[in-house]
């Protein structure tokens, strides 16, 4: 059933996107890296992202995982899928007995949920997520999995689907069954942040922190989500909303490598940062493209709700600047 959170997130997140280029500057964020900085970046993870060309060529491989990531399966059985794509619906993989929204699932769960689709973390499959628009939904399965230790074995399929139907590539329809398996995931991730994780890291070890919702929400302008406590970001974080990462609404590719590891210029490459939003959803595509651009990345689950819970404290501007 739909939650009124995601009645609400995905018009939001979609309804008032616009390209960085607009000058909107509650989306956009300045692209100012020098050639020094761009030589001093960590290494791109180039197999997280795969163009159209190079899934299509990997479809036959059996060692493909092929995941369709939407919300109710209306646009997967009707509008049809790529070839050999299992349907994964994003209420699955969240817990609705949280006390607060977009908690994922206890990992018991998540590990069943796992080999129901196919997933088995001893062979050596890669993992391939698609959306259906933005790329939220798939980015957001992708940080769920990598608290398990899939990082990784995953990637992302760059613009997802409505790239893929633009380039005019194989589509078909009719649901895909997946083949179950019995994997037993052996130690346990350490690319999931939780609240003492992000505060020891912060205070004691330097983390940077990257806060993922619109400019104005950061700032302290608007709440953002009414299970806030407060308005405002984490001490010490810097501002990329993750709506400015894609190239469009309409082609939700990743903007050039460039323009991205220049958005994040504020953020030291020597250490780990943690990447945050309001709940959880929204900072899973900071934290892939974190982890894609080499950065020493980790997801904070929980994000700003369950920091304000624990006692965390909250800091606020004026003004968009």
């Amino acid at each position: 059933m739909l939650h009124y959170r995601w009645a609400g997130l995905a018009f939001l997140g979609f309804a008032i996107w616009a390209p960085a280029s607009s000058g909107r500057a509650d989306t956009s964020v300045p692209i100012t890296a020098s050639v020094a900085e761009a030589r001093d970046a960590p290494e791109l993870r180039r197999a997280m992202l795969l163009n159209g060309a190079e899934l299509q060529a990997m479809l036959d491989d059996p060692d493909l995982v092929l995941l369709h990531v939407g919300h109710g399966r209306l646009a997967y059985d009707r509008r049809g899928h790529l070839p050999g794509a299992v349907f994964v619906d994003i209420e699955d993989l969240l817990d609705e007995e949280a006390d607060y929204p977009d908690r994922q699932i206890g990992r018991a769960e998540l590990v069943a949920w796992c080999r129901s689709v196919g997933i088995d973390g001893d062979r050596p499959q890669r993992i391939v997520l698609y959306g259906e628009a933005s790329g939220l939904f798939a980015a957001r399965v992708f940080a769920t999995l990598s608290t398990l230790g899939l990082a990784d074995r995953m990637s992302l399929l760059d613009g997802h689907l409505r790239r893929w139907v633009a380039e005019d590539r194989p589509m078909e329809v009719g649901g895909v069954q997946a083949v179950p398996t019995d994997w037993v995931p052996g130690k346990v991730s350490t690319l999931e942040a939780t609240y003492d994780r992000v505060a020891h890291g912060v205070d004691v070890e330097g983390w940077s922190l990257v806060d993922a919702r619109l400019a104005r929400n950061y700032h302290g302008q608007q709440l953002g989500r009414p299970e806030l406590l407060e308005a405002g970001h984490i001490p010490g974080a810097v501002s990329v909303p993750w709506q400015g990462l894609i190239g469009s609404i309409k082609d939700p590719s990743l903007r050039p490598v460039s323009e991205l590891r220049a958005m994040f210029a504020e953020v030291d490459a020597s250490r780990p940062v943690a990447a945050y939003c309001a709940t959880g959803m929204q900072s899973s595509v900071t934290f892939f493209v974190l982890r894609y651009l080499g950065y020493d990345a980790v997801w904070y689950d929980g994000s700003l709700v369950d920091w304000q819970r624990r006692g965390g404290s909250t800091t606020r501007t004026v003004k968009i600047p």
